[in-house]
């Protein structure tokens, strides 16, 4: 999955009118690790989508 593709899945599984703050980035977080574990997604796709949503903390399953 590119990383285009993975932003676009995202925004479509995790509108943000549905949800908000910590529990959107805990969410995206686990979904991001969950398609990396899958092989689906490289780790540079990883850390470039964990940047476009700035998820940047540990406690979101981030880099920290």
């Amino acid at each position: 999955m590119t990383f285009e593709e993975m932003v676009s899945y995202l925004q479509e599984t995790y509108p943000s009118d549905r949800y908000r703050g910590d529990e959107l980035m805990t969410n995206i977080a686990a979904e991001i690790n969950a398609v990396e574990a899958r092989g689906e997604i490289t780790p540079e796709v990883r850390e470039k989508v964990y940047r476009h949503f700035g998820v940047t903390t540990s406690e979101h399953g981030g880099p920290g």
